[in-house]
């Protein structure tokens, strides 16, 4: 994660714009550039069986690990395309244990996860004086200004016929003006 915030160097003083024109000034001096960039890797993802243990108490049932089948499918952000593309592979690296009987996997597991998690955020602001005791402050905010797609987590029931498949996703971007008196 990463937080930074910079003046940028135009105004009265400053290495650019810096013209004895005073509304030239007003205009160009004072704007600050903020922003947020937050990268991890995705969540820990369980994998969860019809439970017929719930008759003697038990509240989950997970799976069976296969080991040697392949887990993933398309996991590239990028060239991942809901329509057709599937998170886990169909194979079956999951399975479903025999009645009456726990599965091999733990609630969740660390060695399989979704989709990065990315999150960014920039903002541009200004405050500048109106009168003696009165301020004003002027700031643009933006999530996600790259206007990447972020995918959901993937559907983790072995069961279900969408297991593998991603149905949701993160807002794109979204702009916001921000506009406050201060006296």
């Amino acid at each position: 994660m990463v937080n930074a915030s910079f003046e940028l160097p135009s105004g009265p003083k400053k290495r650019f714009l810096n013209s004895g024109n005073p509304a030239l000034r007003a205009v160009v001096g004072g704007w600050t550039l903020s922003g947020y960039f937050r990268y991890t890797d995705g969540s820990a993802m369980g994998f969860g069986a019809s439970n017929n243990l719930s008759v003697l108490g038990y509240g989950a049932k997970f799976a069976n690990y296969v080991p040697g089948v392949a887990i993933f499918g398309v996991t590239n952000p990028r060239a991942f395309d809901p329509a057709v593309s599937r998170y886990f592979a169909p194979a079956g690296a999951f399975v479903t244990p025999p009645a009456y009987e726990f599965g091999n996997t733990a609630p969740t597991l660390d060695w399989v996860r979704g989709f990065t998690q990315k999150a960014e955020s920039i903002s541009l602001g200004k405050g500048f004086p109106i009168k003696e005791r009165i301020r004003a402050q002027f700031r643009m905010d933006v999530n996600n200004p790259f206007n990447f797609v972020r995918w959901g987590g993937p559907n983790t029931s072995i069961t279900s016929a969408d297991y593998g498949r991603v149905t949701s996703s993160s807002e794109g971007r979204k702009m916001q003006l921000y506009l406050a008196v201060e006296f």
